[in-house]
């Protein structure tokens, strides 16, 4: 595009063109809606994956999980997804420790607890460690009038417990271990993660008695470049 100005030709800069926007599902490009056809007659059904995607957002915001975890899928990750997950039998007990990079096992663990509030449809909490300490122990000691209608992480029926060397106290591992052993007792699906899997080797031995009980799960250490 050019025009003048006086005896000068000016050559004017294109409009900008928005970017073509990709339909976020590629089966029904966000209708909801797959059409097929039957005896020359078209039909309707909701999309699959459009529904799955709306059980998934549902559950991740019931759950509390941080938006910095919450959009992660499973094909983002960079490292291989577990074969035990896939052999595992309910109840589920884990604890996924990481090969020393932080996110790591956060992010696997957090895809774990997706995946399972979705197939078990048993509603979830996530937490980390320092929270779930805080939070029972002011449940506990105090009767703290703010978690009043809040359920209890040791009732939760899925609980993920993120970054276990968060409990920095005697006091606040005893809280962590009064958590583990009462999802134990009642056959509560559980997962654990930590960043570093010799964290568990400081802590006291009735968490480690504990935590022994649990299926290991150990993402290899990222390769240096």
């Amino acid at each position: 595009m050019s025009g003048r100005l006086g005896d000068v030709e000016l050559e004017l800069p294109a409009a900008p063109t928005e970017p073509e926007e990709k339909p976020g599902c590629e089966r029904c490009g966000d209708r909801g809606v797959i059409q097929y056809e039957r005896d020359g007659t078209t039909f309707g059904a909701p999309c699959p994956e459009c529904r799955a995607n709306a059980v998934r957002s549902s559950v991740r915001t019931r759950a509390g999980v941080p938006p910095r975890w919450a959009e992660v899928q499973r094909e983002d990750l960079e490292v291989a997804w577990p074969s035990q997950f896939t052999l595992s039998e309910p109840p589920y007990f884990e604890l996924v420790a990481g090969g020393g990079e932080y996110g790591v096992a956060q992010a696997v663990a957090t895809c774990r607890f997706l995946d399972l509030c979705v197939e078990l449809r048993a509603p979830g909490r996530w937490c980390d460690v320092g929270q779930a300490c805080a939070e029972e122990s002011a449940r506990m000691r105090y009767q703290d009038q703010r978690f009043a209608s809040s359920q209890p992480l040791v009732e939760a029926p899925l609980l993920l417990l993120c970054d276990i060397e968060g409990a920095a106290t005697q006091y606040a591992e005893s809280v962590l271990c009064a958590i583990l052993r009462n999802r134990w007792q009642a056959n509560r699906h559980t997962i654990v993660c930590t960043s570093i899997a010799e964290t568990i080797n400081g802590l006291q031995q009735p968490t480690m008695a504990l935590l022994e009980g649990f299926e290991l799960i150990e993402l290899a250490a990222p390769q240096p470049t």
